[in-house]
């Protein structure tokens, strides 16, 4: 006898020879798999609940009640925002214009940077006492931006001046290590990690507008001070040479006025900007020009000394036969000689640096010779700044 579904009564109870008794235990298999499937989702959403609320853990209110600013991370932040008071306070009180060549707004970038630094400084405290996530990026956001300002001081001999304290090159490159040491420890201190975990950390947007400004700003005012600078020396320079009271013998280019020396001619050639006086004789020749500059460190002289040496001269033997420092007529001046023996003649380089301290003004001789300098000296006498 057969059932109505197609089955006889001797297959029933083993249930393996109809297709209708075999498809229920595919599909329990199938059952059991996903039934796998949904308990892996449901261990991941457990996990991923679990890191959730562990995240959550790090908030501003929990970790200044659980963990305390001491040590080596206190002394760091005093120090960070006393350099940033000090780095404020100085350009103001030590401001004198004719540091600046009388530009206001050249005065202003260093004062901005100043109080930019005092800003970031007292920011980055605030953060880190608050427990902010960007507390470590603003504190290493401070060190790299005083490191830059120190290291561009540095490289333009702005220290060479000033010879111990404040400004100097010493306190400079003090401060360019001090500063690496703080970033290294920023980065590995444990007591650093606890107070502002590194899960916790994150930058706004806010924090990278602070970046850009504090690039931008003292750029701009720079740029806009140079320029201030240039037209006004050029104004000045036009002006001094149309009502300069000079006489026949001598010549000037708006900065310097010298007498041209007896049996000399005297011709002038302009080279971006700036213009060259050819002094000359059958026995010597004489370059003069002038520029503004009030570097007067041995590593700037010598910069000057080895630009203005003859590349054609200077494959000759040679030795230095005078090197010395003079005051002539209240100036700096710097002269330094050298003789070649060029095929059996002896020819001398006699290069001199005069520096006016008040305008920042600088004169630059360079002349050749078979003989003494005297008159290379008188011309030297005669010169003098406008």
């Amino acid at each position: 006898m057969l059932f109505n579904n197609g089955c006889s009564l001797a297959f029933v109870n083993n249930g393996n020879s109809c297709a209708e008794y075999i498809r229920p235990g595919i599909d329990l298999e199938k059952h059991q798999v996903v039934s796998e499937e949904a308990l892996d989702n449901i261990e991941e959403t457990f996990v991923e609940q679990n890191d959730a609320s562990s995240e959550q853990v790090y908030s501003a209110g929990m970790l200044k009640e659980t963990t305390r600013i001491h040590g080596w991370l206190s002394f760091f932040l005093f120090t960070l925002f006393a350099g940033g008071l000090m780095s404020a306070i100085y350009p103001i009180v030590t401001y004198n214009s004719q540091d600046y060549d009388g530009s206001f707004m050249l005065a202003m970038t260093d004062i901005l940077i100043g109080l930019m630094m005092l800003g970031l400084a007292g920011l980055s405290l605030h953060a880190f006492y608050q427990r902010r996530s960007d507390a470590v990026f603003l504190a290493k956001m401070y060190l790299v931006y005083v490191f830059a300002v120190n290291l561009f001081s540095l490289m333009n001999g702005l220290g060479d001046e000033i010879p111990s304290g404040i400004g100097s090159n010493t306190q400079l490159a003090r401060s360019l290590i001090g500063g690496i040491v703080w970033f290294i420890y920023l980065t590995f201190s444990r007591q650093v990690k606890e107070v502002i975990p590194i899960r916790y950390r994150r930058t706004h947007s806010i924090d990278w507008y602070i970046l850009v400004g504090i690039i931008v700003i003292p750029l701009l005012c720079m740029a806009l001070g140079v320029r201030e600078v240039l037209h006004s020396r050029e104004a000045s320079e036009a002006t001094l040479i149309q009502e300069a009271d000079i006489s026949d013998n001598e010549r000037t280019d708006g900065r310097v006025i010298f007498t041209i020396p007896d049996d000399y001619s005297c011709n002038s050639e302009n080279y971006n900007g700036v213009t060259v006086f050819r002094i000359e004789n059958s026995k010597s020749e004489i370059t003069l020009c002038s520029d503004y500059d009030a570097d007067e460190s041995m590593k700037n002289i010598m910069e000057y000394w080895s630009s203005w040496e003859s590349d054609e001269i200077k494959k000759y033997p040679s030795s230095l036969i005078d090197n010395e420092k003079r005051t002539i007529n209240g100036n700096s001046v710097f002269y330094r000689a050298k003789r070649y023996d060029v095929d059996g003649t002896m020819l001398f380089w006699r290069f001199i640096l005069i520096f006016e301290k008040q305008s920042s003004k600088i004169c630059v001789l360079s002349s050749y010779d078979y003989e003494d300098d005297e008159y290379l000296m008188n011309l030297v006498n005669s010169i003098r700044f406008n």
